[in-house]
């Protein structure tokens, strides 16, 4: 079969932009995990959500509409808990790391926890 030239250009153009985001080939692939807020100190109680911006291997932010969700933890759960979405709840005073990881990268954020003083 074969296509005239209006038909090719659109046949070609919907295959580039449909392609590209279902062949996992296509993705760009996650080099480094950057948590917001970095390293910081906050008073306890609080709630607060860290945000992840992702880098390819150029350092450039991967900004592709593709989902890429990040799973959150803590180095020492008796600080704070975190939720796969990134919120978090004070439980204590004290230090811990926040990781989140996307693919095979990790980030990870310090958090120190201190106790309200009025």
């Amino acid at each position: 079969m074969r296509l005239s030239g209006c038909a090719a250009v659109t046949a070609l153009l919907l295959t580039s932009a449909c392609g590209d985001k279902n062949d996992p080939t296509a993705l760009a692939r996650v080099n480094q995990v950057i948590l917001s807020p970095a390293d910081t100190t906050v008073e306890h109680p609080a709630t607060f959500r860290y945000r992840v911006t992702l880098l390819d291997e150029s350092g450039n932010p991967i900004d592709d509409g593709i989902d890429r969700p990040a799973n959150f933890s803590a180095g020492n759960d008796a600080v704070i808990n975190v939720t796969d979405g990134g919120f978090v709840t004070t439980e204590t005073s004290g230090f811990t790391q926040v990781i989140a990881q996307v693919g095979g990268s990790t980030g990870t954020a310090s958090l120190t926890v201190q106790n309200f003083l009025p």
